[in-house]
């Protein structure tokens, strides 16, 4: 006998006010607000969050708790888990769109052995990233694996 998958639906929801020149306001059930803007470059506020950043930063959060599924389940112990992105903005075909996200994972491990599998964790959470697998430009990740004793 098959097993049938049950299909879920999931929505998230916001709100958005603007405020005056290039700035808004996001507001979400039980979240605290959050101040948008253009970048600068793009005529925006200085010292708030953009589009572009809070673009790069979701790829970002996505690795991380994809991640943190996986060595859940596996039952590894993570030390510590940093990492940095950067978003590349192009003009390509006349509009400005991101081409690439390169995100650099550092992962300390309390015990070293198992850092073979936490690198293909980290391929696995890559591979099934929804935020990365649901936008066009490819999402790159580049590991720094540590130890505790590093």
């Amino acid at each position: 006998m098959a097993t049938q998958v049950i299909s879920k639906t999931y929505h998230y929801r916001n709100e958005l006010g603007w405020r005056f020149r290039r700035l808004g306001s996001v507001v979400s059930e039980g979240k605290h607000p959050l101040q948008v803007s253009s970048p600068p470059e793009f005529k925006g506020e200085t010292g708030n969050w953009t589009p572009e950043d809070l673009f790069v930063a979701s790829a970002n959060a996505c690795l991380l708790l994809t991640f943190l599924a996986y060595v859940e389940k596996e039952h590894i112990a993570v030390s510590s888990y940093e990492s940095a992105a950067v978003g590349t903005v192009e003009r390509v075909a006349e509009e400005y769109r991101f081409t690439e996200i390169t995100i650099q994972p550092r992962v300390t491990l309390m015990d070293s052995s198992y850092a073979p599998q936490v690198e293909e964790m980290l391929r696995k959470a890559e591979e099934n990233c929804l935020i990365a697998n649901s936008i066009m430009a490819h999402v790159h990740v580049e590991p720094q694996i540590l130890s505790v004793a590093d």
